[in-house]
């Protein structure tokens, strides 16, 4: 990787320097996701289906941080696929559950040893103890509260795409 020269006035906030790694990582991972023909937010909803079958589209919707017509759409693509099925709720006919296929189970498998070795690849110059610490970190700072946090809507061109 091409080292990056220091910008003047914002070598000492760790903020820049915290949204240059993430811009690194997500590079990545959005290039390993799209040579699979899928995309980041496909992956996460794929995810916390794999990880909490039954849950209703409303609910994915508000776990991703994602607006709920954007969701459907995801949901849809996954179910063309043949990674969810979508049911009505047995106690809510007003809501749909969903979970997971066999082949989304194999699917999700697949793509997250794909996503532990783009991890591991970019992870690598730290020390064990350096990642456990970072991470640490960040599950504190992503859990603490804030009125201004926006929805994690932002990736607006990582929109659901057929294989």
């Amino acid at each position: 990787m091409e080292q990056m020269a220091e910008p003047p006035g914002l070598v000492e906030l760790t903020g820049f320097w915290l949204q240059m790694a993430n811009k690194h990582l997500m590079h990545k991972v959005r290039r390993h996701l799209e040579a699979e023909g899928m995309t980041l937010r496909y992956f996460y909803a794929l995810t916390a289906v794999a990880k909490q079958p039954g849950m209703s589209q409303q609910e994915l919707s508000s776990h991703l941080g994602v607006d709920p017509t954007m969701m459907v759409a995801v949901v849809d693509d996954m179910e063309a696929r043949g990674h969810v099925a979508r049911s009505r709720s047995t106690k809510d006919r007003r809501r749909y559950v969903l979970t997971i296929t066999a082949s989304g189970q194999a699917e999700y498998s697949r793509q997250l040893d794909g996503m532990r070795q783009v991890e591991e690849e970019f992870f690598a110059p730290l020390r064990p103890s350096e990642r456990a610490s970072l991470g640490a970190a960040l599950r504190v700072l992503a859990a603490t509260p804030s009125s201004e946090a926006p929805p994690c809507d932002d990736d607006s061109h990582d929109q659901p795409r057929s294989r």
